[in-house]
């Protein structure tokens, strides 16, 4: 981060910070017995959101809320009713599969199995409860939404103005929180967003140092989101359904997470190998995404690997889906049907 963006005065945010923490106050010292909040924090630590990891941590649909959850308790924060009632429903779902075999490492395995079954298996001791403002990354997107629920009236538009002032400082564009397209010329956040919301894409520009100094403020950030920076990773691959001729047709897409990965002709390339014009770009997100099928099983996988892309689980289970494989390009259908290749 610049000295100049370091420097930034932000009065409403820090105020907006400093009364949240007086009233939520932190976990007490010395809580050892085990918790629901261990488990929620022991599954993210072991999860990337089922990207790379496969059957460790939260699976594709769990992973968003699991992750935000583990960041308000990182931070030492309260959970709202809502986020306990989800935490009880992680541990019943990975108990047996994951917990269990984890904690029996710690405790007796007696012990830990009946804790697990306990339906009043208990949280740790809070000061208050409150929402807590969040970074989270939206599920095969790349896009993260930032979450300021506890902002209102009057100054909540003075608290966007001052992040909007933040982004810009760092050469970061906020965008809508649903859309996540730049404000028109002349709109202001404020104005034209009535939500307590916002959006970032991670192929932006310095987007790093803008989150590292949200983190700064007070913000919780999905454990997902710095996992992205510090990988490996250049793009994730994901496969989803778009509208061709009236008919759905299964598409790849492949999305930029790192400055100069140029994906695009590369996409191209591959898509002219099976018989396609090229690939299409989305500048918007930096994504690039051509016609998905069976017969390119083999060769998408190595180039996922060639490429850095991550993600090619999340093609195998799309072809496992009978209503994804129901409507993927003919020319690339196998007569014999999907034949896994991991």
């Amino acid at each position: 981060m610049d000295h100049q963006s370091s420097q930034l005065a932000t009065p409403v945010l820090d105020n907006f910070f400093a009364r949240l923490q007086a009233t939520t106050g932190a976990y007490p010292s010395g809580v050892n017995d085990l918790t629901v909040e261990d488990c929620v924090e022991f599954l993210a630590s072991v999860c990337d959101g089922a990207h790379a990891l496969d059957y460790e941590g939260y699976n594709v649909s769990d992973a968003p809320d699991g992750h935000q959850i583990a960041g308000k308790i990182r931070a030492g924060y309260a959970l709202d009713k809502q986020d306990r009632e989800r935490s009880l429903e992680f541990v019943r779902t990975y108990r047996r599969t994951q917990l269990e075999p984890e904690f029996e490492k710690k405790y007796e395995r007696g012990a830990v199995v009946q804790l697990l079954r306990n339906p009043r298996f208990r949280f740790k001791a809070y000061h208050a409860e409150s929402i807590i403002p969040h970074l989270s990354i939206i599920e095969q997107s790349g896009r993260i939404r930032i979450d300021i629920p506890g902002a209102a009236g009057p100054e909540r538009g003075t608290i966007l103005k001052e992040m909007l002032l933040a982004a810009r400082k760092h050469g970061v564009s906020l965008r809508h929180p649903d859309t996540f397209e730049r404000p028109n010329k002349g709109e202001t956040l404020h104005i034209a967003w009535e939500k307590p919301r916002l959006g970032l894409l991670v192929g932006d520009k310095n987007v790093q140092g803008y989150i590292d100094w949200l983190a700064n403020k007070g913000f919780t950030v999905d454990s997902r989101i710095q996992a992205i920076f510090s990988s490996s990773t250049k793009c994730v691959l994901f496969i989803r359904p778009q509208k061709v001729e009236n008919a759905k047709r299964l598409f790849c897409f492949i999305q930029e997470r790192r400055e100069g990965a140029n994906i695009f002709p590369t996409a191209k390339i591959f898509a002219q190998k099976f018989g396609f014009k090229g690939a299409g770009w989305d500048s918007t997100t930096r994504t690039a995404s051509f016609p998905f099928g069976e017969k390119m099983m083999v060769d998408l996988k190595h180039f996922c690997a060639e490429n850095s892309i991550s993600g090619y689980h999340n093609a195998v289970h799309a072809l496992q889906r009978p209503d994804y494989a129901e409507i993927q390009w003919g020319s690339l259908r196998n007569k014999r049907g999907f034949v896994s290749t991991r």
